[in-house]
């Protein structure tokens, strides 16, 4: 039977995610759930570094209206921070992760828990910073053509996210 009771957007739910490691570590062995969790957060980083990169292509915008040239400036800037943010959380994450005995990756990952979660939250406040520049980028009545395309797109990203969430937390639990 199927809890309904995991949110898909208990982000900050650290026990949640300590019993989900908790129970990959039971099934499988150290070594491999060492490498997932390297591997998710060098993942993230790289992804973080594309959006930055992308924000910093379409900083300066000629095609904004003056009018909206500070609210474009801003939510340029809040997605560049938040993605800087999520490359240097994820650096920490896996530098600090190679210190680790692979027979200590349950402590780690109990120490961590409350922090494991701010680079995917980092990264989906720049993708979403990165969904709004890109629209306004090409600027006039383009924009708004584009901005249904983008905002259905981005809200179904966010739906699948969440329900894919939601199962795989079902299942391991």
């Amino acid at each position: 039977m199927e809890n309904n009771n995991n949110n898909c957007c208990e982000c900050f739910n650290s026990s949640e995610r300590i019993k989900t490691w908790e129970k990959i570590d039971q099934e499988e062995n150290q070594s491999i759930l060492y490498d997932r969790l390297i591997k998710q957060y060098e993942i993230l980083g790289i992804v973080a570094s594309l959006i930055t990169a992308t924000l910093g292509m379409v900083l300066d915008n000629k095609n904004i209206y003056d009018d909206y040239k500070f609210i474009y400036n801003l939510i340029n800037g809040l997605g560049i921070i938040f993605s800087l943010n999520c490359i240097v959380f994820c650096l920490i994450i896996t530098s600090l992760l190679g210190a680790v005995q692979k027979n200590n990756i349950i402590k780690f990952i109990k120490s961590a828990s409350s922090f494991l979660s701010l680079p995917l939250i980092c990264i989906m406040i720049g993708l979403t910073s990165m969904y709004i520049c890109v629209t306004m980028y090409f600027g006039g009545i383009l924009s708004w053509i584009l901005f249904p395309f983008s905002l259905i797109l981005y809200l179904i990203g966010l739906i699948f996210y969440c329900y894919l969430r939601k199962k795989v937390i079902n299942w391991i639990n």
